[in-house]
């Protein structure tokens, strides 16, 4: 045997464990972290796409709530896992992009940590406002603003959510001065806002949209790049003079760093077929969000992005490694 012959051979051995995984897998369950509670609609997306994903791979898809922390504990605990493709988890705006630039003692780093597998779905935020607020329009809102600094609040369910960076962005972007006022979770948050204790509060489309046509509480103005589908008739923030503004919730699905591509790409190809089924996109735009989908390089793209515009927003805030 020649030189170049036996370089092949252990090429092809030391390739062989991987060629075996990716033709076997999977040949047991899934686990399915998802770091947030039970019931959350973090939950609800995850379990959708659990039961497609279980469908397509042939093995049960286990969801796994490791909640607390601001999602923090159960990206932790995921990115400990084998990189065997029998742990992913569910990744989001805030885990993987804010809570890495506010807290100061992450134990996981998302871009190190993770094999991005594809975003399942985004939704907007919207922008409301208690119905005695006298303004109809972000225009009208930004003059109020203006005219009355320091005055008026913006809730948020805490310190560094996404709601509350949205707030920052919103004052840094349209030169006005308001009064953040964090809580314990949205549904305190949302409840105060109803009842007046403060003015404004960027609310998910999912989590407002009934809400809002209820007339408890008043749209002013989406934040994402195209009106929301359950609320066409509310503008958008870049309609309104703010070209810049965006504040998307999305989420995606990743894997432990180290994964054989192939297994990458076998949970992209699964994933990218529960997102095609008709009964999973029609649950996802009923509940005001778009299914998404693509490529592992289309998903790193999206959260490099974002982490380049996300970050000199929190450090101009005072908000980067304060939590």
């Amino acid at each position: 045997m020649d030189r170049r012959q036996f370089t092949a051979t252990l090429s092809g051995l030391a390739l062989a464990p991987f060629m075996a995984h990716a033709q076997d897998y999977p040949t047991k369950p899934i686990r399915f972290i998802v770091p947030f509670p039970p019931g959350a609609g973090s939950d609800a997306i995850s379990r959708q796409t659990g039961d497609r994903l279980a469908k397509g791979l042939g093995q049960p898809v286990v969801i796994e709530n490791r909640a607390g922390a601001a999602g923090n504990i159960g990206m932790e605990y995921a990115a400990r896992q084998a990189p065997d493709g029998y742990t992913i988890a569910l990744i989001s705006t805030s885990t993987a992009i804010l809570n890495p630039i506010t807290y100061r003692n992450l134990g996981y780093k998302p871009e190190k940590d993770f094999a991005p597998i594809g975003v399942i779905a985004r939704q907007p935020y919207i922008l409301a406002v208690n119905p005695n607020v006298p303004a109809r329009t972000l225009q009208e809102l930004v003059a109020l603003a203006k005219a009355n600094p320091g005055k008026l609040s913006f809730a948020s369910p805490g310190n560094g959510h996404a709601t509350h960076l949205g707030g920052e962005l919103m004052k840094e972007m349209a030169g006005i001065d308001m009064i953040h006022v964090p809580y314990q979770g949205s549904g305190p948050a949302t409840t105060d806002l109803i009842g007046g204790q403060t003015t404004m509060m960027f609310v998910l489309a999912s989590d407002g949209t009934q809400i809002i046509k209820s007339g408890r509480l008043r749209a002013i103005a989406t934040a994402a790049p195209t009106r929301a589908a359950q609320l066409p008739e509310v503008p958008t923030f870049q309609e309104a003079g703010f070209p810049d503004f965006d504040l998307t919730a999305w989420f995606g699905l990743v894997g432990v760093a180290g994964m054989p591509p192939a297994t990458v790409q076998r949970l992209n190809v699964e994933l990218n077929k529960a997102l095609a089924d008709p009964t999973m996109r029609k649950w996802l735009v009923d509940g005001n969000q778009e299914p998404v989908g693509g490529s592992p390089e289309d998903f790193s793209a999206l959260m490099a992005k974002e982490r380049r515009r996300w970050a000199p927003v929190i450090k101009r805030a005072g908000m980067a490694g304060t939590l």
